[in-house]
């Protein structure tokens, strides 16, 4: 049995910006989505890519890997911010901590 490279599409992306996994399966395998065969066009290698099933092309994800770490540290800061503030004047005014 001969197998071939398929792609296990994802809707977030991974630590490369990458909304896929790639996985073997055998080269008689009938697919349907999110698993498809198309390659990744060689144009697109090294770039963050996602499948458009629309189109059923691969195209650049626009969402910067990097980009998308800090917008989640500045949401997990904010909210640590306010619960620190909500603590510091319970603290002040004798209330409980745990509201």
């Amino acid at each position: 049995m001969n197998y071939i490279t398929a792609y296990l599409t994802k809707n977030t992306a991974d630590e490369d910006g990458n909304y896929y996994v790639p996985i073997l399966v055998p080269d008689t395998s009938e697919l349907a989505q999110p698993i498809t065969k198309t390659p990744i066009p060689d144009d697109l290698s090294g770039k963050g890519v996602r499948f458009d099933w629309l189109t059923h092309t691969w195209l650049v994800s626009t969402e910067d890997p990097t980009v998308a770490k800090v917008n989640n540290f500045e949401t997990t800061l904010s909210s640590l911010e306010r619960q620190n503030a909500n603590m510091a004047y319970q603290l002040m005014i004798g209330g409980d901590t745990n509201e």
